[in-house]
């Protein structure tokens, strides 16, 4: 598996682990590192970094800040431990030897265990109440989450119909008036990332509309006036409930058009409103569609790694980012989530109609009045509120800036001259399908139900379950539509050596086994190509050798026929005096796309199911020197895989629960995970539903209900 990634991994190479694994002091000797936990500290704590109490939210912002230092963007790297702030309660999750240490952090009390139905909440009461989303009366949100009762979750700026019924012995009784009271309980604190409801708000009727205007606890108490129709007797019965106000992720498609439209329409300003604009019409957590994109642009696109894929913090990274894009959204219009999109649905429609061909998706009338249809000449957006969309211009004054030799915000080995937004839907000419699956009902079932430990659930969720539908948009398109490669290669050889040459041609940038131009015009767009570091053949040979080797999946003996001389031919026809070039989508300018950031809540929604269903065995995050081949990321070697230890911050700040508040703040991949995790949570958003049900036409894996471990 190493070498189908194309990563060299020194053996022992503990000097790196080291370098990594703690903090270097001031004033200490270069390279003396002091651990932050050690071996026997980890064991017992299940592999969780130990965590400071000492590390303020203005340090970890500080740290952010110097540590990136890159195109003027905060940074996020702390190797080794965690950084903690003493108030942040609610991202820390306690194991059995923290509770048993009593000054561990705890959730909130509001976040832990409620009743699991409506009825259990108001059992033994004469009256009860429902809350419920106007627009979506047939959901049933908050299954699953143990913080949560179903029937009682509000979202803030959406219409709630509030209903008070009768409950008891007798079935004569009758609502004949209700008298309500909303207040806020919880965020009140000027901390919060939302504006806090200091009103009390009355209502009358059985049942009322409210609209909540804040995230966090709200409590409601009904009190009705009932009579006996047999009797005609009449009492009063009053009730109260805290119950919880939470952002709903819906799946693309389950939106009503009006949320469906408000997620686009909003996406949309951060396309053409610049950040200083846009901060004085929406307020300071408004930032354009380019800062989101450089960030992940910046992250991804450093030469000696990648602090947001190929490893263990792509799970963590991406939903710090899709909060963060999320906030910027509700500067916008503060009713508006990012809803997920379930492309196991895709693969299903596929299958059922249309002869296994997932491409179809892009000419459906979903895909048009969404994300809108794709030229197949010019490959950019010709449909929709999206159509001709532009990417984003770099700062070419600044030497750190990353961009394309085009001085676009795209990566370093991006020669695509065009401005516009481009997707190719195929890889080099050829449809991906023969090689990448399309992710399936089956890919998402065994990845629930199949692995047992962390380490192997995040390195594989990222690749089939979900990788492919990047590649499956952006595609791959430049000079290798018009590649041969037959004088060399067998037919199957050649189309796996198109399918993988976006990941071929990264990882020889990074190995500096190619070099792409600093600067290119439209006037010399012909001479803008790959340069070969071909100074010293036989490493340049052996770079592109252990590519095709395990990018191709070729053993040793399929391999033997490639002499020095035939990978020199084969590197001038693909690379050498060449401009191969990704789709946006598949490389790091990826979240100019309004469909990416639908993506990854789909894997953010996986990993909660898992833990409701099939938790891990063992989550440990924390490697074993004792177990061969395990690795944070591919890029151990060159960049010390940062962004993927469990210490290591997120590049951009999230937001969380903290003693019943939403803060922001920059948080650890371990604190994101905590928080991800339905046990310990504390984001900000749930989502509306833990449901398959499409997937019974087409396989017998049956996904159970939340609950039914």
């Amino acid at each position: 598996s190493m070498a189908a990634y194309g990563a060299i991994v020194p053996e022992g190479d503990d000097a790196a682990m080291a370098a990594y694994g703690g903090i270097v002091h001031e004033g200490d000797d270069a390279g003396a590192t002091t651990p932050l936990f050690s071996s026997d500290e980890s064991s017992a704590r299940g592999g969780s970094p130990s965590h400071s109490r000492s590390t303020s939210k203005f340090r970890r912002a500080a740290l952010a800040a110097s540590l990136l230092g890159v195109a003027g963007l905060a940074g996020y790297h702390y190797s080794g431990g965690a950084l903690r702030d003493d108030t942040t309660h609610d991202m820390m999750a306690t194991t059995t030897a923290d509770a048993e240490e009593g000054d561990q952090y705890r959730p909130d009390a509001n976040q832990r265990s409620k009743p699991g139905s409506v009825e259990e909440a108001f059992s033994g009461l004469m009256l009860r109440f429902d809350a419920m989303n106007a627009d979506y009366e047939d959901e049933l949100v908050g299954q699953g989450y143990p913080f949560i009762t179903p029937g009682l979750v509000v979202e803030p700026f959406k219409d709630t119909k509030l209903t008070a019924s009768p409950q008891g012995e007798t079935e004569t009784d009758e609502l004949v008036s209700c008298q309500w009271s909303v207040k806020q309980v919880t965020g009140l604190e000027e901390s919060s990332v939302y504006k806090a409801d200091h009103a009390t708000h009355k209502h009358e009727g059985v049942s009322v509309t409210h609209r909540f205007s804040s995230p966090g606890t709200h409590n409601v108490t009904v009190a009705c006036l009932v009579e006996d129709t047999t009797t005609l007797e009449r009492s009063t019965y009053e009730v109260a409930y805290e119950v919880d106000c939470l952002y709903v992720r819906r799946e693309l498609r389950d939106l009503i058009p009006e949320d469906r439209n408000a997620f686009l329409d909003a996406f949309q300003t951060l396309t053409a409103v610049p950040t200083a604009e846009g901060q004085e019409l929406y307020g300071e957590e408004y930032h354009d569609l380019d800062y989101f994109v450089n960030l992940h642009l910046t992250g991804a696109s450093i030469r000696n790694t990648d602090w947001l894929h190929d490893g263990m913090g792509v799970l963590t990274q991406h939903a710090s980012v899709t909060v963060r894009l999320e906030l910027a959204l509700q500067a916008i219009n503060r009713s508006v989530t990012i809803p997920f999109w379930d492309y196991t649905r895709d693969s299903v429609q596929a299958k059922l109609y249309d002869g296994g061909d997932p491409a179809t998706i892009f000419t459906s009338d979903f895909w048009a009045d969404t994300f809108g249809l794709t030229d197949g000449v010019t490959h950019r957006i010709s449909t929709g509120r999206f159509a001709n969309q532009t990417v984003g211009v770099a700062n070419m004054s600044d030497p750190s800036a990353c961009h394309s030799a085009y001085g676009y915000a795209r990566a370093p080995w991006n020669l695509n001259p065009s401005s516009y937004v481009t997707r190719y839907h195929k890889v080099c000419g050829i449809s991906p399908d023969a090689v990448y699956s399309w992710p399936t009902c089956t890919n998402h079932f065994d990845l629930t139900f199949n692995y047992t430990t962390w380490y192997d659930w995040v390195w594989d969720v990222s690749y089939t379950p979900h990788g492919p539908v990047h590649l499956f948009i952006g595609g791959m398109g430049g000079s290798c539509n018009q590649m041969d490669l037959s004088p060399w290669l067998t037919e199957h050889e050649e189309k796996m050596f198109k399918y993988m040459m976006f990941a071929m041609q990264k990882n020889l940038w990074r190995s500096y086994a190619i070099e792409f131009p600093k600067y290119c015009t439209q006037d010399n767009s012909d001479e803008c190509t790959i340069r070969c570091n071909t100074d010293n053949e036989l490493t340049f040979v052996g770079a592109l050798w252990d590519q095709m080797a395990g990018m191709m999946r070729l053993n040793t003996t399929e391999m033997e026929k490639f002499n020095n001389e035939t990978i020199m031919e084969i590197a001038h026809a693909s690379f050498c005096g060449r401009a191969p070039y990704a789709g946006d989508h598949l490389e790091s300018s990826s979240p100019t796309e309004a469909s990416f950031w639908p993506i990854h809540p789909t894997i953010d929604r996986l990993y909660q199911y898992k833990q409701l269903v099939a938790p891990f065995q063992e989550d440990v995050w924390d490697l074993d020197d004792e177990v061969p081949g395990q690795m944070y990321c591919i890029y151990s070697m060159q960049g010390g895989c940062m962004g993927h230890h469990a210490g290591d911050l997120c590049f951009t700040e999230s937001i969380s629960r903290v003693n019943g508040t939403y803060e922001k703040s920059y948080y650890t991949n371990y604190e994101m995970r905590t928080a991800m995790t339905p046990a310990t949570y504390s984001l900000p958003y749930i989502y509306n539903d833990f449901e398959w049900d499409h997937c019974a036409q087409v396989t017998n894996a049956t996904f159970p209900p939340v609950g039914d471990k």
